[in-house]
């Protein structure tokens, strides 16, 4: 929610082209165009079946009327309405099921950044991905260390193998000016901050969610230059 609602706060712009990078089951995504309404939001994912779930979640929800910017008192409600359908209907999607749909949201199968073209830029690129410390997986709740995809939650030994690929790719692909905003795990802020500084992004700054651990990192892409 933190990182949603960030987004939606700085980016009043209806028009900016949003990629979510790692979109998994598409919930950043399609929260960022129901309640956002921003005319171009897509999602990558290297898992194929990740993206059959995050297209039915985008043609499902999209579509909800219990998910209404009017229906709901908070910003945050709105989020979290939005989140628990998404993961709601996780529980219930089939891999095999009806034909999917891309309405609203597009998504695209890639291994981070190999499927686009280097002309491709985006106004924001979004990211939640894998960044738990391989050797803390096991100490993990059993309802997130026995269900959860490993490949949704391995960061690699230290947790920050994707961040160094966003810090370094993400550049490519963002129009000058551009936004990045990347969920992290509540001790990573310093290290992730400093991947972006190091890449020549400008404004990074490290975002507390509402029990005040450091959630998101953000920072703004500048021309060399500028």
């Amino acid at each position: 929610e933190t990182l949603v609602e960030l987004v939606l706060n700085e980016q009043k712009d209806k028009n900016v082209s949003i990629l979510d990078m790692c979109t998994g089951s598409g919930c950043i995504a399609v929260s960022l165009k129901k309640l956002g309404g921003y005319a171009c939001v897509e999602g990558a994912d290297i898992s194929e079946e990740a993206l059959k779930v995050a297209k039915r979640n985008s043609e499902e929800i999209l579509e909800n009327s219990d998910v209404n910017n009017d229906a709901v008192s908070s910003r945050t409600e709105q989020i979290q309405n939005c989140t628990n359908l998404t993961n709601n209907q996780n529980k219930q999607n089939n891999s095999a099921a009806s034909k999917l749909s891309q309405t609203g949201v597009t998504f695209r199968h890639s291994d981070m950044f190999s499927s686009f073209r280097g002309t491709e830029q985006f106004n924001v690129i979004v990211s939640n991905p894998p960044y738990i410390p391989s050797a803390v997986i096991e100490e993990l709740e059993p309802e997130v260390r026995d269900h959860e995809p490993r490949g949704a939650l391995d960061g690699t030994a230290d947790g920050l193998y994707f961040y160094r690929i966003l810090a370094e790719e993400c550049a490519k692909h963002l129009t000058p000016g551009g936004h990045v905003y990347f969920e992290i795990g509540y001790d990573q802020g310093t290290a992730v901050k400093e991947l972006l500084d190091i890449h020549g992004f400008k404004d990074t700054r490290v975002i507390q969610d509402l029990t005040g651990k450091d959630r998101v990192v953000c920072g703004t892409w500048q021309t060399a230059g500028v």
